[in-house]
Order: C-alpha cells, then structure tokens, then sequence
C-alpha cells in the first residue's frame, strides 16, 4: 500500500486492515504468516472477505472480473515469498507502465482461478496454457502491455518467477514458455 502511495506509513495501513476486520461482518481477512527461518520476519497477507468483495463492487461499482485479490487463508507457507513477488512485479509493472504511457491491459496470475470444484470439478488457473494433446503449462502469470515504444498495438507476455536454487526446474520451464510460443498457444488463448 505505501509502495501504491496509498498511504506513507505501514503503521496507518495496519490500523485501517485492523478497522475493516473488526466490523461484525469483516471487509477484510489476515493471513499470517510464521518467520522463515533462513530469512526472517514475514508481512501479513490481507485480503477480502466474502462481504469485502461485495462492498467493494458495490460501493465502486466494480465488475467481479476486475477485482483481483489473493486467495483467503488457503495460502501456505512455501508460496508465500513466490506470491509476494508475484504481487510486487505485478505493481512495478503497473507502475512503469503509467509512467510511460503505456497500459497494462490485464495481468492474470497463476492463483486467480475460473470455474469450480464445487458443482462443475472444472476449477483451473487463468495462466493455464495448452500444449500438445493433453499437456499444458501454467505460468506465474500473462499480462498484456499496449502502447509499448516499440509496437503500436498490443503486446503479450509470459511471466515466470523463480524462489529457488534449481536451475533444472527452470531450464524445465523455459523450454515449456518456448514450445508454448512456438505453437502461439499464448495468443490463441489471450
């Protein structure tokens, strides 16, 4: 929130997450997260609640499509930094792109989800991308720019970030963004 110039000190956001939890039917939910061990303290997740997500389309007159929020308490530890670096790219780019000139026309991650387990059994990520027969790949996100320096129209991109140490995973995944560019499968889909 300080980084989106929301506010200029965390201590402020804290109180406000702290206002919109404590309502009888909160706005907003926590996720927290222990210490890792090998790096330190951890932030807190906050995200909408069931009634947060309707106020927010109601009070701003928001299509549910275009809300885009982290998973409630699902979340576990293991994602936690991926997630958050998710999220910061996601920011960054935004906030580059604003300066400019240019659009971030969406920015589909891969935990943001469409269908359902419940009724359907048809739950699947956004990012989820067909290759050849069955197979597939699902990146950390897509976003698509408009109104880069270098193409007049619209710009595809596939994101991938990387928490680890092992350079065969991501070898694995490079060549899986190279085959699923070479078949246009991106662009097909998007």
């Amino acid at each position: 929130m300080v980084l989106l110039g929301i506010a200029s000190d965390v201590s402020y956001i804290r109180k406000k997450a702290k206002d919109l939890r404590s309502q009888h039917k909160p706005l907003v939910g926590v996720r927290r997260f222990p210490n890792d061990p090998n790096r330190g303290g951890t932030e807190n997740f906050y995200f909408l609640t069931k009634h947060g997500e309707i106020w927010v389309k109601e009070e701003f007159n928001i299509e549910e499509r275009d809300i885009l929020y982290l998973p409630s308490a699902k979340a576990k530890f293991g994602l936690y930094r991926h997630r958050k670096y998710t999220i910061l790219f996601q920011i960054l780019l935004d906030k580059r792109a604003l300066s400019n000139g240019m659009t971030v026309t969406f920015f589909y991650r891969d935990f943001d989800k469409q269908g359902n387990n419940r009724s359907d059994k048809n739950l699947e990520s956004l990012t989820k991308i067909p290759l050849v027969d069955t197979d597939f790949f699902i990146p950390d996100g897509i976003f698509q720019l408009e109104g880069t320096p270098t193409v007049q129209g619209k710009e595809l991109y596939l994101f991938e970030m990387y928490n680890g140490e092992s350079t065969k995973r991501v070898v694995q995944q490079l060549k899986k963004h190279g085959q699923a560019i070479g078949l246009g499968s991106p662009s097909i889909k998007f």
